[in-house]
């Protein structure tokens, strides 16, 4: 098909987690950099609709969940830990106020707490990837069975995982997300090129 621009120039674009609203798509991008986080209502063109304030967390990775009649938004902190520490906050409806889970950071590991896509229910139960950042950000995605979501309390437990050599294409060094929906289930992957113009390139920006 083909490709349509649908967010701004200027506005972030990476770890684009999609999520459905009473039937209409959403979209909530990266944006560690703002002080508030924003969610674009998709149709044809993305349209700020909601700006949600965390305090002095500036969320990485933020990804949406619907689940037992709250909203909840899974991240972790660029300003502190943001490879590591998953921080979990809960509203009563999208709009807010958006409350901190109890227990935040409700969990430290580096190989399994920076969300890596959308959730799923697999054999009744809820699922999350995470990101593997042990050896590099994004090396790979573990996928965490959630045990335990309420405001004072969480628990999950890693169930499997996704490792490079998945990759159909040979030399891949890392995963980033696993995502899915509208019959697409989509990952990807980091690749290592080498460049001799690349280092040139950065000198004359640095120079500039």
């Amino acid at each position: 098909g083909e490709r349509t621009p649908i967010i701004p120039n200027g506005a972030p674009m990476s770890y684009p987690h999609v999520f459905d609203v009473g039937g209409e798509t959403w979209l909530l991008p990266e944006q560690h950099h703002r002080a508030i986080l924003g969610a674009y209502h998709l149709n044809g063109v993305a349209t700020m609709t909601a700006e949600w304030d965390l305090g002095e967390v500036a969320p990485v990775d933020s990804t949406m969940l619907e689940y037992d009649g709250r909203w909840w938004l899974f991240c972790t902190n660029q300003r502190s830990g943001p490879n590591y520490a998953l921080q979990i906050f809960w509203a009563d409806s999208l709009r807010g106020p958006w409350h901190p889970h109890a227990r935040n950071p409700v969990k430290i590991d580096v190989t399994g707490a920076r969300p890596a896509g959308n959730f799923f229910t697999l054999g009744g139960r809820l699922h999350r990837p995470a990101q593997d950042c042990t050896n590099r950000y994004g090396s790979s995605v573990t996928i965490q069975r959630i045990d335990v979501l309420t405001p004072e309390h969480f628990e999950e437990t890693c169930v499997g995982r996704i490792d490079p050599p998945a990759i159909a294409r040979r030399g891949a060094v890392g995963i980033h997300t696993l995502s899915h929906g509208h019959g697409w289930i989509a990952i990807d992957a980091q690749f290592v090129r080498w460049s001799l113009g690349k280092p040139l390139r950065l000198l004359r920006e640095g120079i500039a």
